[in-house]
């Protein structure tokens, strides 16, 4: 009875882990490095692994008959350190505003299916493009435009996570 018990935790656990992996991809599209981020938590998550299957080697050992649970540790921390990465570095991190120059908003259509004949069409989000320092950057929303009356070329001030890590997390909702 108790490892049907585990099991159903286990699996309660993976779909809320799953489920706040869905929600924090609207942060990692807005996020200005991204990059090294990622890397560093798969490096991170994959040291911890590591580390904790050393730590308890003799519950592995013989090895050969613990591959399939080791591989499994081993991927499941690389696939979800990122999530707490990404959840680390904008949690501790300190909110200030960034200026950027602006180039666009434009609103986008996202449907699973295409559009239905006589269906009103209406915006499911907005890209904001703007120039941070010669480099063009997009970023995505979806509740309200924020600079319909905005010109290219003017300077707008964006709300930004400066995360623990350094990447900087642009918090338009």
């Amino acid at each position: 009875m108790t490892t049907r018990l585990y099991a159903l935790a286990g699996v309660l656990v993976f779909l809320g882990l799953m489920w706040l992996y869905t929600r924090e991809f609207a942060c990692f599209s807005n996020t200005i490095g991204i990059k090294p981020l990622l890397w560093g938590s798969f490096m991170v998550g994959l040291a911890l692994s590591g580390g904790a299957l050393y730590l308890k080697r003799d519950r592995f050992s013989p090895v050969s008959r613990h591959y399939p649970e080791l591989i499994f540790i081993m991927v499941m921390s690389a696939l979800f350190a990122p999530l707490f990465g990404s959840l680390l570095n904008r949690t501790l991190g300190t909110k200030t505003f960034s200026e950027f120059k602006f180039i666009s908003e434009k609103a986008y259509i996202a449907t699973g299916y295409g559009l239905l004949k006589d269906e009103a069409i209406k915006p499911t989000g907005w890209v904001l493009t703007v120039n941070d320092n010669n480099t063009v950057r997009q970023f995505r929303y979806k509740k309200q435009p924020y600079y319909p009356i905005s010109q290219p070329g003017d300077i707008i001030s964006l709300p930004v996570t400066r995360g623990l890590f350094g990447a900087k997390v642009i918090d338009l909702q």
